[in-house]
């Protein structure tokens, strides 16, 4: 009896262990989600499996509301799809947290059962509702409602007005700004060569009537002073007239006004009321003119002018934001008399806001607490003293004045009974600040920061209290720790003021010395100003589709930390820690034992100036030129003993951070790096036998992180940090395989339907909006989409989306066809073609954007019918079918195969020195992105392809000559941003992977791996961004050694090398295409890889041997796949050691096509040698 027993219990362990189980629950991508505003949420899960064939027959799912009542019932559904099925109950309430249970059954009629939950959020999309409870937008007073740390500051504008004295014969009086700039003081600081002394370093600007005793005009004069070695005190560095209209003998005693406004150095001059400038755009920055360099002045020190023993009355010197409303910051005169100029100092300083409010809860159980929180710029939380959550830079960034979103937290575990206390710092963010690299977005949004607030606590017998963010219950003050946080210029920390506001955010801290809140209204905040010129960008002024949405998509958190991995001095007091590995977030530092009030020093570079002849004056140091006008520093002031620094109100883009003001180096083990990103977890792995190609995916995956930042950035440490479009466009199919993208994307492709212009065109930039890029730029707002649906079988964002693709695709079909010639003619602004390329001016940008043009009339006839608009879907295609003869007719030469100018149009130069437009009929173009787009795109028809391809293949195995005229070596990538995404898909489509991986395992210049082979450990915008030999080539200033866009060739690693490749009729992966192919050069003799995809992990590996090659390959449980396995040379397949023929079990031969054959697998692991 015993004996039986145990069997039996052996035969259940056995079955229970073979049984599948039920993972990655998620409602609308996440798992469990609070906070969701899905009227008609979606359910997704995945089932795991190992035995060939698991698959889902039949599934039911359950919802119960939190009386356990039962809101809705799939009953049970024979289907085997577990992705995105749709909420079909009842009506589902705000603030409301659900039970869902899913129960899957398999093919062997077993069933496994899960649960989950979900919780709705105020299911509103106005910040007036209702269901806000009244919250108003909060914030500091005018009084001191602007973070201002005058370091920092280089865009801005002053106003003084002054009066000289008649009684003196004062003939001449002004006003001093960037005085004292820490950059100056130290030549550990700046490349300029100067180490001034305290208030030897200063702009002065002067109204000097003495030419008007000589019946001359009166003069402005700027002194530049200790910015560079040839400054001198004494000599002016720029003079202009003033209008004998403006300032004469007759009111030279009067009072006068001078306007100045400095953006980034360019400055301009007005005086009095008069509406010409007089002095215009007039460069004071040493380093160069605009954004794109290193930014002085800043606002600094300040101080009066009077010349010497005379005297000066100013009856107001304020310092204003630069952009409208023009708002007063800091005033440093206010009817003031001065018989000596004034000592420089230090203009009044306004930290970061913080606000907090008391409550009393009742003495009863709490049964659950929500906070529901939003911001205008960015906030951290606290619940009675405890930091809310690990999330960064909350509510992240979307375009403000179309789509901002809120966040839902629980608090219950933080609330005790009696008096409770709420605390918020608000920072600027993307919202107020520094904003992309024109100086004129400074404070793009808005210029005072604000906060959207409501906790609802119920109690156990379903009571509640309400406790939302108004005037009448909140303080603040401006005098906390942080005295400045901008993602650009860095966090200032001062530990000393800690103590004045230790326990801020307890109920037990006495705020009577801080002010009352205020409500913060949008008018005199936000800008009307309408700039013009080549920087104008829209004015997000316009809140008449204003939504306060439910948060979309995963926050910007902590992903991984590094520890230095060494530390030099390259000057004495000059300590740079090598991360090694660049990456975006912030330090984590650790310091003991410093004096209270030591200033601490921290700035951060991708690189640091290596040991060439041209930077022996700074080798070792970091090089802080690429960072343009961004400042990246950020200051500690110490209060003593043990602490530490890890700002949450900024980030960097950083390989080293160099520290100085310590007395000496700290070790390795306190430097750390904390990596921030929104991404939460790599969601694909490639591994080779070649380690260097192994270190390009590892970059790609950081360039990833580092760039996926709550928004997709073009790079995370200069001053850009924004969503250019054509990045994106070429990336994004590659970074739908790197993590789970699909809310990401969905909250994306909102910023470009937000941005998109009156005349359907999607912005080169989003959120933001403006900028520049032309037809590939915006692509994006095509593509995109198109993969989201592809993915992740997202068809809800398909079809949001639709509309806007639907007015862009009219603008590109109308507007852009030329009507007499019908070729394509860009007429609106800089069109960049294969921008960074080597050959940009051989290509013809016309036959580009054409062809992207068919690129994207495919999609939309493919979009269309997945969308069921059948009428569409076919004039799409008849539209597409049009372009695709048109580019035969004039780009191919059909005797040669070659890509040819079209004659039509005419050429015009660009802003970047290359041409644009049409060339010459039968000048040929010849350049590798001009036969890789028709091949991918399919354009090339059968009748020339052959010699087209042909032509291809001369391109990529010759020599090559770029625009610069230098020669390169075979195998060369002349190849840009556009035509690097698609140059291996179409060397692969064509038949000709050998000369893919030749060009993938190219070290020489320009190639993938030539920047891995200069120690790179991200993906670089440029190849040559930097070299051994030649250093930054000159390109210190537009250099960035963060850029994913060159990382695209990882769409080909996955789905030709590795071979995981998307079944585009059936998005999500649940049925996909398994195409690996082993490099026929032999050079790679491994690969291995996976991908996480909706259904579960998907693997392929192979390996070359003399004679045969083996296959891994695991196909998740409820999938299956078409395989397709190279039999060149008479080979046969060989599955589990026996061959395969068509009685094989588990498997089914498909069809073969030339040497390939296709299998259909279902769900299972695989091991097949072809031998």
């Amino acid at each position: 009896m015993k004996k039986v027993i145990l069997s039996a219990l052996f035969l259940l362990a056995i079955q229970v262990a073979n049984a599948f189980t039920l993972h990655a629950l998620r409602v609308e991508y996440e798992e469990n989600p609070i906070g969701i505003d899905a009227t008609s949420p979606r359910f997704s899960w995945q089932m795991r499996d190992t035995k060939r064939g698991a698959r889902q027959t039949a599934y039911q799912l359950w919802v119960t509301n939190p009386a356990g009542k039962q809101v809705w019932n799939s009953g049970k559904v024979m289907s085997n799809t577990s992705l995105n099925i749709r909420y079909a109950g009842e009506k589902l309430h705000p603030t409301t947290r659900y039970q869902w249970t899913i129960a899957v059954w398999n093919e062997a009629n077993e069933v496994q059962k899960a649960s989950a939950y979900f919780e709705t959020g105020l299911m509103t999309t106005s910040d007036s509702d209702a269901k806000w409870g009244g919250a108003q937008w909060i914030g500091a007073s005018t009084a001191d409602a602007y973070t201002f740390f005058s370091q920092y500051l280089p865009v801005f504008s002053m106003d003084v007005s002054l009066m000289l004295d008649q009684e003196t014969h004062t003939q001449e009086a002004g006003f001093f700004y960037g005085a004292n700039d820490i950059r100056l003081l130290n030549a550990n600081k700046n490349i300029l060569g100067v180490a001034n002394k305290p208030n030897e370093s200063y702009i002065k600007v002067v109204l000097n009537t003495r030419p008007l005793d000589q019946h001359d005009s009166a003069r402005i004069e700027i002194y530049r002073v200790g910015y560079t070695r040839n400054d001198r005190a004494s000599v002016p560095f720029a003079t202009a007239k003033v209008p004998t209209s403006v300032i004469n003998q007759a009111n030279r005693y009067a009072p006068h006004s001078i306007q100045l406004l400095s953006m980034h150095g360019t400055t301009q001059i007005y005086v009095d009321d008069a509406a010409e400038k007089v002095i215009a755009d007039l460069n004071l920055n040493p380093m160069g003119k605009g954004g794109d360099y290193i930014s002085f002045p800043c606002v600094g020190d300040v101080g009066l002018y009077v010349e010497k023993g005379k005297r000066a009355h100013f009856g107001v010197a304020n310092i204003r934001n630069y952009r409208s409303p023009n708002n007063v910051i800091a005033t440093f005169a206010n009817d003031t008399t001065i018989v000596a100029s004034t000592p420089f100092t230090t203009p009044c300083e306004h930290g970061a806001p913080l606000l907090r409010t008391c409550f009393a809860l009742n003495d009863k159980p709490i049964a659950h607490a929500r906070l529901y929180i939003s911001a205008r710029g960015i906030y951290d939380c606290y619940v009675n003293g405890t930091l809310l959550s690990r999330d960064y830079f909350n509510p992240g960034c979307t375009q403000y004045n179309k789509t901002l979103f809120y966040q839902t937290y629980d608090i219950t575990p933080l609330l005790t009974k009696g008096q409770n206390a709420l605390g918020i710092m608000l920072n600027e963010g993307w919202w107020s600040g520094a904003s992309t690299f024109a100086g004129e977005n400074w404070n793009f949004y808005g210029d005072r920061q604000s906060v959207l607030a409501q906790a609802i606590i119920t109690y156990a017998d379903g009571t509640t209290t309400r406790v939302v963010s108004s005037p009448d219950t909140w303080r603040y003050t401006t005098d906390g720790p942080v005295r400045l946080g901008s993602f650009f210029q860095g966090e200032v920390y001062n530990a000393l003021q800690e103590a004045a506001v230790q326990g801020w955010s307890t109920a037990a801290f006495d705020d009577r010395t801080w002010e009352n809140a205020v409500q913060i209204p949008l008018e005199g905040t936000i800008s009307h100003a309408q700039p013009s010129g080549f920087f104008a960008w829209p004015t997000p002024d316009n809140y008449a589709d204003f939504k306060l949405m439910a948060q979309v998509g995963k926050p910007v958190r902590h992903f991984t930390t590094l520890q230095s991995q060494r530390v030099d001095q390259p000057r004495p007091g000059v300590f740079v820690y090598d991360m090694g590995q660049n990456m975006a977030g912030v330090p984590r530092i650790t310091f003991q034992g410093l004096a209270p009030g030591t200033k601490v020093y921290m700035r951060y570079a991708e690189v640091t100036y290596p040991n060439l002849p041209e930077y022996q004056a700074n080798v070792g140091m970091v090089m802080m030129e690429n960072q343009r006008g961004a400042m990246e520093q950020d200051i500690y002031i110490a209060k003593g003993g043990t602490e530490t620094f890890s700002p949450r109100a900024t980030y960097h883009g950083y390989r080293y951070v160099e520290i100085t003001g310590i007395p000496a180096p700290l070790p390795t083990h306190q430097v750390e790096g904390w990596v921030l990103s929104t991404v939460d977890s790599i969601a694909s792995g490639y591994k080779t036998n070649h380690e260097q190609l192994n270190r390009f995916f590892k970059n790609v995956t950081w360039s990833t992180l580092a760039n996926v930042l709550s928004i997709p950035t073009d790079c995370p440490q200069r001053n850009e940090r924004m969503g250019w479009s054509g990045d994106l466009s070429v990336f994004s199919p590659a970074m739908s395989y790197l993590f789970n993208g699909a809310n990401f994307f969905k909250r994306h492709l909102i910023a470009l339907r937000d941005t998109q212009l009156d005349n359907g065109n999607f912005a080169a930039i989003a959120p933001v909006g403006g900028g520049f890029g032309g037809p590939l730029w915006a692509s994006v707002g095509i593509i995109m989409p198109w993969q989201t649906y592809l993915q992740y079988a997202d068809k809800e964002a398909l079809a949001a989306h639709y509309p806007a693709m639907q007015r862009f695709i009219h603008l590109q079909t109308t507007k852009y066809i030329d009507a007499k010639q019908g070729f394509y003619n860009f007429t609106d602004g800089i069109g960049l073609g294969d921008w960074l390329g080597f050959e940009v001016n051989k290509n013809d940008n016309s036959l580009l954007f054409d062809c992207y043009l068919v690129h994207e009339l495919d999609i939309m006839a493919q979009a269309a019918k997945a969308l069921g608009h059948a009428n569409d879907a076919q004039r799409y295609a008849q539209m597409r079918d049009k372009r695709i003869q048109f580019i035969n007719h004039h780009y191919i030469n059909r005797a040669t195969g070659r890509t040819e100018g079209s004659g039509l149009g005419e050429e015009k130069p660009n802003p970047f020195g290359g041409m644009d437009g049409p060339k010459r009929k039968g000048v040929a173009i010849d350049a590798q992105t001009s036969y890789a787009l028709p091949l991918v795109f399919h354009i090339v028809s059968p009748d020339v392809r052959h010699r087209f391809v042909d032509a291809f293949l001369q391109t990529v195995r010759r020599e090559s000559t770029g625009d610069d005229g230098k020669t390169y070596p075979r195998h060369a990538l002349m190849t840009g941003f556009i035509g690097t995404a698609w140059l291996n898909q179409a060397l692969s489509e064509c038949g000709h992977s050998e000369e893919a991986y030749k060009m993938l395992l190219n070290t020489r210049f320009p190639s993938w791996l030539y920047p891995v082979t200069q120690g790179a450990t991200t993906i670089w915008e440029r190849l040559n961004s930097y070299t051994k030999e030649n250093g930054f080539g000159g390109n210190n200033s537009m250099n960035s050694f963060n850029h994913y866009a060159f990382g695209s060739v990882t769409n080909w690693l996955m789905q030709y090398s590795l071979g995981i490749a998307r079944d585009e009729t059936t998005p999500g992966f649940q049925h996909f295409i398994l195409q690996p192919t082993p490099d026929p050069t032999g050079t790679l003799t491994h690969a291995e890889g996976f991908y996480d995809s909706m259904y579960g992990r998907i693997e392929s590996q192979w390996e070359q041997t003399t004679h045969e090659t083996h296959y891994h390959f695991v196909v998740p449980a409820n999938t299956s796949a078409t395989l397709w396995l190279s039999t060149a040379g008479g080979k046969a397949i060989y599955l589990d050691g026996k061959q395969v023929v068509q009685t094989t079990k588990g498997v089914v031969l498909g069809p073969a096509i030339r040497d390939k054959q296709s299998l259909n697998l279902p769900a299972g692991s695989y091991d097949f040698v072809v031998k």
